[in-house]
């Protein structure tokens, strides 16, 4: 069951088209912390209660159609993407970075691998041959 707090928010940001999530929380009476992570809000059930009754998925499914057969779709597709925003359709991607071939390197490895790279580039300015690596 949401909670008055969340219904509060609902009423806010209906009243308020474009107002921040964060900002409509704190109005509401969540704490400053809280309200900069709304995910503390839009991921409780009761949350995900008020989305489907105040914006269904066959609601959206309506409009998104309408949207697609409208010259003048601007606002309504502002006013859909947040509903979807709302109610956490959107698949975020996850950035994995690529793990780096260095870090599972000793101290002393790295160490060996600057001292040969110095000696390298000291080769290369007095105009001597690459020396041969051994691996």
């Amino acid at each position: 069951m949401a909670t008055r707090k969340q219904m509060a928010v609902i009423k806010n940001l209906s009243e308020n088209v474009g107002k921040p999530i964060g900002e409509a929380m704190r109005e509401a009476g969540y704490s400053e912390s809280t309200s900069k992570t709304p995910k503390r809000l839009t991921e409780r059930l009761g949350w995900k209660e008020l989305m489907d009754r105040h914006l269904p998925d066959d609601l959206l499914a309506q409009v998104h159609s309408e949207l697609l057969h409208n010259e003048d779709w601007r606002a309504r597709e502002a006013g859909l993407d947040k509903a979807y925003r709302l109610k956490a359709r959107y698949v975020v991607p996850r950035f994995i970075p690529e793990p780096d071939p260095l870090e599972e390197l000793s101290d002393e490895e790295l160490e060996e691998m600057s001292k040969e790279a110095e000696e390298q580039l000291r080769r290369v300015r007095a105009g001597a041959p690459k020396a041969k690596s051994g691996k």
